[in-house]
């Protein structure tokens, strides 16, 4: 063949495909031209010739999509696709393709029409390709329909198509964001039939959630499968599980976990030493704490602020304020500085102890180091003050506190004017509490809001509001009622 003649059988290919292209592009367009209110873009006269202004359509199509509801615009596409069929013969599965597309990125699609679009095609002899399933799969993501796109990607299979792994990921990430954890699972599970290995984040987020609400027997499971699989794990994956494991009182069972990690070579770091310890102290099981943070030193491992502040926690909530009090000492000589927190807990169990000098000296050292007091810290010194009797200086704390532009929650408040009206008497502290009230302070009526260290309870015949009202304080029933439900009198 000469170099002309394969020219010239190029260009008829060439001006073949173009035909075939346009008169496709037409079919496709065609579906929406019943939506426009002009008569004169297009009128079916029967003829089997294509429309001359056909090309209008294409750039008239999304924007008519947005001006009619989408049930609308699929009737009339579906009626526009039978009358091709009269015309050009068979509408092809391109042309559904498009409605079908079209239809899913509209307001107000619903997956049933889109569902009674599929029974349309195959009632004619026309069936899914591989593109319809994708346009369905990201359609209905698209409308949180994550069961039917589960199912959707399952039929999917079955016809001999295999979903992408964007479009499953997609799926699988806006499973995890609804919280959904069992869909989550299925999604997971119907990925790894496929070959598909999800992203080490996506995996981490649902061994988190399952952890998080307590399902630590099937966030391991999860941890088993992906493993299985191929996927290596990191600290990120099976921490949360090891701090289930503690937080359910199987502190042996998680070290066993951890012993197996390390046999495969996997490295701990310093929350997954804190979770044992956690776990231990928890379960009273303080020589086997004590034994944690000693591997963690021998592993060149150091515990943090966290780590101590756990087992300090525990120490003082089982009375062992002496130990915990040593646990602290023990900090400050490894360089490692408690926070406020950690002094927060030991400052509580020293009040509730009554070990007023030694408190005082922690107070100082929080004073020295200039940690700012938060609410709780003034919830318990204040608190602490007035059960040991001392009212005056727990009054003379608030004050302060108060001068140093220090904000206060409800606790803190009804802590604040129980100090006041036994040191000043109720009128002053009823003045004082209006002043607080205009400026936005809200008394509550939810006695479990107070939940401070034990106060005297203020008894008398009349009772610190009526004692104010009879000083001359005008007072409205619903005050009274919320004030007397937070402990005040």
């Amino acid at each position: 063949m000469s170099f002309l003649s394969f020219r010239n059988y190029i260009s008829s290919r060439i001006c073949r495909k173009q035909l075939l292209f346009c008169q496709v592009l037409s079919l496709t367009t065609l579906s929406n031209q019943w939506i426009s209110d002009s008569e004169e873009t297009f009128v079916f006269d029967g003829s089997r010739d294509l429309p001359q202004n056909v090309q209008l359509f294409n750039s008239n199509l999304q924007p008519e999509m947005t001006k009619v509801p989408a049930s609308d615009f699929l009737r009339r596409a579906l009626s526009t696709l039978n009358l091709v069929g009269d015309i050009f013969g068979k509408p092809t599965v391109y042309d559904y393709n498009a409605v079908l597309y079209n239809y899913l990125n509209s307001k107000d699609a619903c997956a049933g029409e889109a569902f009674k679009l599929l029974d349309d095609m195959e009632s004619v002899g026309i069936y899914p390709n591989a593109l319809t399933f994708n346009i369905l799969l990201n359609g209905f993501v698209k409308l949180d329909q994550l069961e039917t796109t589960l199912f959707i990607a399952e039929r999917m299979c079955k016809s001999r198509f295999k979903p992408s792994f964007s479009s499953l990921m997609k799926l699988f990430k806006k499973s995890l964001r609804s919280s959904t954890l069992l869909h989550s699972f299925n999604v997971m599970e119907f990925m790894l039939r496929l070959e598909y290995m999800p992203t080490e984040r996506s995996s981490n987020l649902l061994i988190y959630d399952l952890c998080g609400v307590g399902k630590v027997s099937e966030a391991y499971f999860v941890f088993s499968i992906l493993t299985a699989k191929g996927f290596f794990p990191t600290v990120y994956t099976y921490n949360p599980i090891l701090l289930g494991l503690c937080k359910a009182g199987q502190s042996f069972v998680a070290l066993a976990f951890l012993t197996s990690l390390k046999k495969k070579g996997l490295t701990a770091n310093v929350y997954t030493f804190t979770a044992l310890v956690y776990g231990f102290s928890m379960e009273g099981l303080y020589d086997e704490a004590y034994w944690i943070l000693n591997k963690m030193q021998a592993e060149a491992c150091k515990p943090n602020v966290v780590t101590f502040t756990t087992i300090i926690k525990f120490l003082c909530d089982d009375g062992k304020v002496a130990e915990a009090l040593s646990v602290l000492d023990t900090m400050e000589v490894g360089e490692c500085h408690a926070d406020l927190i950690t002094y927060n807990v030991v400052l509580h169990a020293l009040f509730s102890n009554c070990n007023f000098s030694k408190a005082c000296e922690i107070v100082e050292i929080m004073d020295r180091k200039g940690f700012r007091p938060d609410y709780f810290t003034f919830s318990v010194v204040v608190g602490g003050l007035l059960k040991t009797g001392y009212v005056r200086l727990a009054n003379c704390f608030s004050l302060k506190y108060l001068d140093q532009g220090y904000e206060m929650d409800l606790v803190a408040c009804n802590i604040f004017i129980h100090a006041l009206y036994r040191c000043i008497g109720s009128k002053n502290a009823f003045c004082i509490l209006k002043k607080l009230m205009t400026g936005g302070f809200v008394p509550t009526n939810n006695k479990q809001a107070y939940h401070g260290p034990d106060i005297v309870e203020i008894k008398g015949e009349a009772g610190f509001l009526f004692e104010a009202k009879e000083e001359g304080c005008t007072l409205e029933e619903e005050q009274i009622f919320l004030l007397r439900k937070t402990g005040l009198f």
